[in-house]
């Protein structure tokens, strides 16, 4: 049996998943990736490289527009990484109040959260994590999902973990999909009109250009 984790293998399966791509081959790069993570010993992977293919199955199943496996496969990568999606409404509102509260933070003192030194693989895994809520946001929009909650939660967890490396297109993409994510006012107001009012309208102004209240 071909252990993958050797480095000459990886290569060997690099390559092949990138000419996949390039022929917009989505069904071999699924069947590619499937047979990765069969064979693999995901106990002896790293979490960085583990989300990596979970994202990129994610980015193959989007391809063939199976939006239900995209998501799956976006949501394992998240979890990998570090950054799991609640898996309930009050859960998503409890995560929602506390990435808002951390860009609150970033807003105040931009400086404690900006220009920190970070080993080369947390800024990879960061990096990751950022691309992953944007697919997310993605996967949302084009599954329809009648809750804002995911979407919502996404962008601003992305866009912090975004804001706390250096300037990337992935950062200013963040706060382009901040500005159009609502899809827009109706996730904001939702939480508003569930009571918890917790978001001024200062800072809705300053992300969508448009009063909560």
């Amino acid at each position: 049996m071909l252990n993958i984790c050797e480095p000459p293998a990886l290569l060997i399966l690099r390559e092949d998943y990138v000419k996949s791509l390039k022929n917009f081959a989505n069904t071999e790069a699924v069947q590619f990736f499937d047979e990765v993570l069969r064979l693999a010993d995901l106990g002896k992977v790293g979490r960085l490289r583990l989300g990596q293919w979970y994202r990129k199955m994610g980015d193959a199943y989007l391809g063939l527009g199976k939006i239900v496996e995209a998501k799956e496969y976006v949501l394992k990568a998240m979890e990998t990484l570090g950054l799991p999606l609640p898996a309930s409404d009050v859960a998503l509102m409890a995560g929602i109040l506390k990435q808002v509260a951390r860009q609150a933070g970033h807003r105040v003192r931009p400086r404690r959260y900006r220009g920190k030194e970070i080993d080369a693989q947390e800024e990879a895994i960061r990096l990751e994590i950022v691309i992953l809520t944007e697919k997310l946001v993605v996967v949302q929009f084009l599954n329809g999902d009648p809750s804002p909650l995911p979407m919502l939660y996404a962008v601003i967890a992305g866009l912090n973990v975004a804001e706390t490396l250096e300037d990337t297109p992935e950062l200013w993409a963040m706060y382009a999909t901040m500005n159009v994510s609502a899809m827009h006012r109706s996730a904001w107001l939702f939480l508003r009109k569930a009571g918890w009012g917790i978001f001024p309208n200062t800072l809705c102004e300053a992300r969508c250009g448009w009063q909560c209240g």
